[in-house]
């Protein structure tokens, strides 16, 4: 038997039809382990008594669980909140408090990651431009990431010339 340390992202529960059209349900758990997300479903016709404390977790607890491999798959067999893990754990973990962007996408995650860095070199540039002219406010800083976040997402829109009467003279003969 393993135990892990696991942070709880997400706890949803639903009831499905077996191939009879028998309703059953089912509990997902999508946690963080060793920094990565993982899924994990329980039934509650398995272990009606470890289904009632899956479905019971709530986002951001950090619990220990016991599981056994069983035909290639972990199958968690008992769960307590907290992080303690015992002493003869064949692999422990820390586990990093939940986010409180856990139910965003990942695009949006990376909108606010463009998002925020785009501020910061915004100040960046402002600080180095205006230290002279009296310095700069919010709005000036808004509007100066509101350009690179732009200039991130769509690229340089340059103007295609089309009018080239004005280089007669830049070819040498």
């Amino acid at each position: 038997m393993m135990q892990a340390v696991h942070t709880i992202l997400m706890v949803a529960e639903e009831t499905k039809l077996n191939k009879n059209g028998k309703p059953y349900k089912v509990v997902t758990i999508d946690y963080k382990e060793d920094g990565k997300a993982q899924t994990y479903k329980a039934f509650e016709f398995n272990d009606k008594e470890l289904y009632a404390q899956l479905k019971s977790l709530q986002q951001g607890q950090t619990i220990t669980v016991s599981k056994e491999k069983e035909n290639d798959y972990w199958q968690w067999k008992a769960v307590s909140l907290g992080g303690i893990v015992s002493t003869n754990v064949e692999k422990a973990t820390d586990t990093p408090p939940a986010s409180k962007f856990i139910n965003v996408s990942k695009d949006h995650i990376q909108e606010l990651i463009v998002r925020q860095s785009s501020l910061g070199h915004a100040v960046a540039t402002l600080a180095a431009n205006r230290a002279v002219d009296g310095g700069f406010d919010t709005s000036d800083v808004i509007a100066v990431a509101a350009t690179y976040e732009d200039f991130v997402h769509n690229g340089v829109k340059k103007p295609v010339k089309t009018d080239f009467s004005d280089m007669e003279d830049d070819i040498p003969l």
